[in-house]
């Protein structure tokens, strides 16, 4: 019985359905893709166009008809023409097969034609498919203004495109042999070339350091002449301060060794000191020092100096001549000259470049470590 109800039915509602389509009639259609050519090589251009009709009023988005927020699948957007949408052919027309009052102002339908620019290029020949493509349109109101509008959507189905590829599967093995023979020989030699470049670098900075000054053969005479007597001659040129230093440390560990078996007198070693400090050394690390000035002027000189490791041992150096200076004046404290040499002599050799490369070094780590402990303190605090 209900099959029977459902049969007779069926008529009723296959003779409604064109009046239901009629009243579904979209405001905004947009026709099947056309293409400029039926079969497509590699990267042949091929362009795509899509016919757009709307009822005045409506407004399609543009926006989001740019080819960038389209997909075509496999098919890439033309570098050049593909990266901008294109207008074209855009007219409109009075729409005279709709029935309209007398009255009332005849309705407008708008063209556009949008053009797409593709390429493609694989091994594989065959039907290549442009996909299913949706525009977006939204119901009359304010143009520009999209907020508060309903957007509708028109789908437009998808078309194939015959593709003959003209790669082949062994296009990888397709390629002119070209033999250089064997590089080994070069790669083994260029490493050892850089190795041996290192190695030779850090010799040269290493010696740079540590090298011994050259010292010409008149600074030679004048080294010869001040073994013999340490006290300067008035036109005595100034000696560089890594000569100056190797002598004073010499004439030290003589002075001590003296000393220690008593061939000579603590005042003499004194005077001698003195004289060697204020005429030799001391003016190898302040050239402008005067023989007038005093241990004050000279200590003033010594502030000068841009190394603060050196300026402190020069000061340390200038005190002992201070004190040597005025034991003489006094005649009194000859007791513990050996000690006095021995301390002064520690000092001479803190005065080497390389102890005082090393020394900055730690120091530069030291206030690196207390900076560094002070931060973490100051986080923990404010946490």
């Amino acid at each position: 019985m209900k099959r029977k109800i459902r049969l007779l039915l069926l008529p009723l509602y296959l003779a409604s359905l064109p009046i239901m389509l009629a009243q579904e009639e979209s405001a905004v259609i947009v026709d099947p893709p056309r293409i400029s050519k039926t079969v497509v090589t590699n990267w042949v251009l091929l362009e795509v166009r899509y016919t757009v009709r709307y009822m005045d009023g409506y407004e399609p988005r543009w926006d989001l008809a740019e080819p960038q927020s389209l997909s075509f699948g496999v098919w890439e957007l033309d570098p050049e023409l593909g990266n901008k949408l294109i207008k074209e052919n855009e007219r409109q027309k009075e729409n005279k097969n709709k029935k309209q009052d007398q009255n009332s102002k005849p309705e407008i339908e708008h063209y556009v034609d949008l053009v797409y620019y593709l390429r493609h290029i694989g091994p594989n020949k065959g039907e290549i498919e442009i996909p299913e493509q949706v525009f977006s349109y939204v119901e009359p109101g304010p143009k520009g203004q999209y907020a508060g509008r309903e957007v509708k959507q028109v789908k437009v189905p998808g078309i194939k495109q015959n593709y003959v590829s003209t790669l082949t599967k062994d296009a990888d093995d397709i390629k002119d042999v070209m033999d250089f023979g064997s590089f080994k020989k070069q790669e083994r030699a260029w490493k050892i070339s850089a190795v041996a470049g290192f190695l030779a670098s850090v010799a040269i900075l290493w010696l740079l350091i540590f090298r011994k000054p050259v010292v010409s053969r008149s600074e030679r005479k004048k080294l010869k002449a001040g073994r013999v007597s340490p006290v300067m001659a008035e036109n005595q040129i100034i000696l560089k301060p890594n000569v100056a230093r190797r002598l004073l440390a010499k004439q030290i560990m003589s002075w001590s060794a003296n000393l220690a078996l008593d061939k000579t007198n603590p005042e003499k070693v004194k005077k001698e000191l003195c004289n060697l400090l204020r005429d030799q050394f001391l003016p190898a690390y302040v050239p402008e020092m005067l023989d007038s000035d005093t241990p004050r002027e000279i200590r003033q000189k010594i502030d000068k100096i841009p190394s603060s490791r050196v300026r402190g041992l020069l000061t340390i150096v200038s005190n002992h001549l201070e004190y040597h200076d005025d034991a003489l004046y006094k005649q009194s404290g000859w007791g513990g000259v050996g000690t006095d040499l021995q301390a002064l002599l520690k000092t001479v050799k803190s005065l080497r470049p390389e102890r005082i490369f090393w020394f900055n070094i730690k120091a530069r780590a030291k206030k690196l470590k207390t900076s560094s402990l002070k931060m973490l303190a100051r986080l923990r605090g404010a946490k």
